[in-house]
């Protein structure tokens, strides 16, 4: 984590898994007795944890959320003028098993599942030698260990189907398996989550204070249940009889009661909904942030909205986030007193440009825009490279233009800081802006679902009252009028409240695909001269294809799925 979990390189190479991702599951054991004597010790345990963290920080995650699901749908396009090729490729849907993206997220996901793996198989040694330790504090580490491993296997589900089942420590003679089908994998995955929901503490309890923030919780694993529940019931009520998901089952209520038990913990809130402000950059520090942009600031950073966020910071080698960089506008304007143009510079990359269909999804005075949005006009706080002061690069406010520089004339705001918080001068991946992965705007969304399919209301209210929580906070967050409480609610609105809320955070085509409205919203035409027309393969595309590399090394056993 920020603090104390780091990755240390003596730690991932005592702990077996240091190498390449195109063989992540062949390594090459050490010594026996060097193993059970690495873990028999109470620091070693926790450096080991903090290795278990380190693959879901590094910087494929970026791509992960931007090009695997923003980009790839109809929220987003690619932009950043045409100088990653690859990334144009996932834009139009021309996907290959080839492509780097998809070996580097399969074998980093593995890496980190084959650390926590190896914790779990040693936690008894630890307790052997250390019997002064309790119980449940071994527990923890276990219920921390096989929560992470559940959070590399949601991503790899999400991005690939099912994968291999990999739930122990291989031989690189054992690695060489088939794919599992969904179910399976969720199998696995709800075992360890529930596991971590009984075994780790609620959030702000763990034992090191403010240094354990960001490790994680109780909730955190119940709202994962959550989630999961969700992703199940979809497939299985969109998807019946395709054998890829296996026996998946509707699970509504289930679903419904984990996001509940998350919201009754009262660790956790939406941010903003009592109208409260913030101080960060935006305001000059003054505190008048509304909450709905605060989230999305690096003070905002583990705040209550947030439920398990991935932890940044702009002063680590690995640490930081290549988003900020990587979406930040491409070109800001100097004007003189006048308002007349007097120079320009580009500033960031331009990628995951916001589309006029996101846009148009929102009433115009919706407050989550210019969150979201960078426009024609709107401000931009730079450390500037055309205005100078003896020589020396000033740090201001100046106005863009993305029409010079995005084929949709806008930006991505949603991932903006100032260039004091960015230290410009420590590389374009280290942002300091935490990743989030669930947070209650999104559980108030799965709850409304959960609860419109189950046909029941949860512990606060009916499906309506949970999404238009979520409404509420946005207008509090803004004129306190707009957008009002919707009177009736069907998958459509969840489709259109989710696409609001969540713009631009990694959700918009894994939720197409497991409702399966992917056909009806992603058969369209990118925003460009003239426009490109993309083509979505229903029963193709719902996944993307295995890389090439792994199918290549399994010697036959792993396939892909029909149409790749």
């Amino acid at each position: 984590m920020k603090t104390n979990y780091k990755i240390i390189s003596t730690i991932v190479a005592v702990m077996l898994f240091l190498g390449c991702s195109k063989d992540f599951l062949d390594i090459t054991p050490i010594g026996k007795q060097t193993t059970e004597t690495f873990f028999a010790s109470y620091p070693n345990i926790k450096s080991a944890m903090a290795a278990a963290y380190e693959p879901i920080q590094q910087n494929i995650m970026d791509d992960y959320k931007q090009a695997l699901s923003s980009e790839i749908s109809d929220e987003a396009e690619t932009g950043g003028q045409g100088d990653w090729p690859e990334g144009n490729d996932y834009d139009r849907i021309n996907i290959t098993p080839t492509m780097s993206k998809l070996d580097e997220i399969y074998g980093v996901m593995y890496e980190g599942i084959v650390r926590c793996n190896v914790i779990i198989e040693k936690l008894p040694v630890l307790a052997k030698n250390n019997p002064e330790i309790k119980t449940s504090e071994i527990n923890r580490y276990r219920g921390e260990a096989r929560f992470m491993r559940a959070m590399y296997y949601f991503v790899l589900t999400r991005v690939f189907g099912g994968v291999q089942l990999v739930d122990k420590v291989l031989t690189s003679d054992q690695y060489v398996m088939p794919r599992s089908d969904i179910k399976k994998m969720y199998e696995l995955m709800e075992s360890d989550f529930k596991y971590a929901s009984v075994t780790l503490p609620l959030e702000g309890e763990w034992p090191g204070g403010q240094a354990d923030v960001g490790r994680a919780t109780k909730g955190a694993a119940q709202g994962m249940l959550s989630k999961l529940l969700l992703y199940e019931s979809s497939y299985a009520l969109n998807y019946p009889g395709d054998a890829r998901f296996g026996a998946v089952e509707q699970r509504w209520s289930e679903a419904l009661a984990y996001a509940d038990s998350v919201i009754i913990s009262g660790k956790y809130y939406l941010v903003g909904i009592d109208g409260e402000k913030y101080s960060t950059f935006w305001t000059n520090g003054d505190k008048a942030t509304n909450g709905f942009r605060y989230i999305f600031s690096v003070p905002g950073n583990n705040c209550p909205e947030s439920i398990f966020s991935i932890q940044h910071s702009n002063t680590q080698t690995y640490g930081g986030t290549r988003s900020n960089k990587t979406t930040a506008v491409r070109r800001y304007f100097a004007y003189d007193a006048k308002g007349v143009l007097q120079s320009y510079d580009d500033h960031g990359w331009g990628y995951d440009i916001p589309t006029h269909f996101l846009l148009s999804k929102y009433d115009s005075s919706d407050v989550r825009i210019k969150t979201t949005f960078g426009q024609k006009g709107d401000s931009i706080y730079v450390k500037s490279n055309i205005v100078k002061i003896n020589k020396v690069p000033v740090t201001a406010w100046f106005k863009i233009d993305p029409a010079t520089r995005s084929t949709t004339k806008m930006s991505c705001f949603k991932y903006e800081v100032s260039p004091v918080e960015y230290n410009q001068d420590n590389g374009w991946t280290n942002g300091p802006q935490n990743m989030i992965l669930l947070r209650m705007g999104e559980l108030y969304l799965i709850a409304a679902e959960a609860a419109m399919h189950a046909g029941k209301s949860g512990a606060y209210g009916d499906a309506l009252y949970y999404l238009n929580m979520v409404r509420k906070r946005a207008r509090m967050c803004g004129d306190g009028v707009i957008p009002a409480d919707l009177s009736a609610i069907d998958q459509d609105a969840i489709m259109d409240e989710r696409l609001r809320e969540l713009a631009l955070e990694g959700e918009r085509f894994f939720d197409l695909v497991r409702c399966k409205m992917a056909n009806r919203f992603l058969n369209h035409y990118l925003e460009t001269l003239p426009p490109t027309p993309v083509v979505f393969e229903e029963g193709k595309n719902d996944f993307f294809p295995l890389p090439l590399t792994q199918v290549q090394s399994s010697k036959g056993a792993l396939t892909q799925y029909e149409g790749w």
